[in-house]
């Protein structure tokens, strides 16, 4: 199948497909049809060609229907599909439309289907699945949240990078949450090396454990302490040193002359 871009009518059927599944709680395999049906009808997209001497066609990867892909799989396929476009943005008008498509598109895989994001409290389907104009509309302040668009765009300036790419494609887990709605930690290159050598564990492609906690403070090292607390990437350090410039072993070394939880009994002892 060629890569397309949903039309303004394609968006508002899809939201409303999204809509549906939360506020009657479609069946699974009815939903999924439902998806499959939008993604393929051509009233409610276009295809994306490009221009040149003649139009050509870019055609989209297939997936296995499961929901258990792994993260960096999925977005080095997409990737490789949109590596045409130079500018990818979600602000690119160009590309209007293209990634409500592709959520649309992974989701006839099932590869986004999870309760935990279609069944919100608030009666409102996941802003994981938005894209483009539709989602600044929907609301902009959580576009971060969109599963592909801004890690595509890491994955292209940092392609050394591994914490982000973890998991599977259908969780989305506190990492991500807390890196990827600070633009000042995820636009530099430094930091994103930095968060590597601190969370990711080699030997098993994922995350570092006590990495994450929901009780930062009394859990010394955890990313969101480093990335919340005012001593460290919440505050000061942004305020005293240019860390968009610095480098990796640069922020790392001031890390260990500005606090005491290197000495502590946790994963951090490992740069010492």
């Amino acid at each position: 199948m060629e890569l397309r871009a949903f039309t303004r009518k394609g968006r508002e059927k899809f939201k409303y497909i999204l809509d549906e599944k939360v506020n009657k709680e479609t069946p699974k395999d009815d939903f999924i049809k439902e998806i499959k049906k939008l993604v393929n009808d051509p009233d409610q997209s276009t295809w994306i060609r490009i221009r040149s001497s003649q139009d050509k066609e870019i055609r989209m990867p297939k997936f296995e229907t499961n929901n258990n892909l792994k993260r960096s799989n999925v977005l080095k396929k997409i990737n490789k599909t949109l590596e045409i476009f130079e500018d990818i943005t979600l602000e690119n008008s160009k590309l209007k439309g293209m990634w409500t498509w592709l959520s649309a598109y992974l989701l006839q895989y099932e590869i986004f289907y999870s309760d935990s994001y279609l069944n919100k409290d608030d009666g409102q389907p996941s802003h994981i699945f938005y894209g483009d104009f539709d989602l600044k509309e929907y609301d902009y302040k959580r576009s971060y949240r969109h599963n592909i668009f801004l890690l595509i765009q890491i994955m292209r300036e940092n392609p050394s990078h591994k914490l982000l790419f973890t998991g599977t494609v259908d969780s989305w887990g506190d990492i991500r949450e807390q890196i990827l709605s600070r633009p000042q930690i995820y636009r530099s290159k430094g930091i994103l090396a930095f968060l590597d050598k601190l969370y990711y564990e080699s030997s098993t492609a994922g995350i570092k454990s006590r990495a994450t906690s929901n009780k930062p403070k009394e859990t010394a090292g955890c990313l969101r302490r480093v990335l919340t607390a005012s001593s460290y990437l919440g505050s000061q350090f942004f305020h005293t040193y240019n860390l968009q410039e610095m480098s990796v072993d640069e922020i790392e070394n001031l890390f260990k002359s500005s606090t005491t939880e290197f000495d502590q009994d946790n994963f951090l002892k490992d740069f010492k």
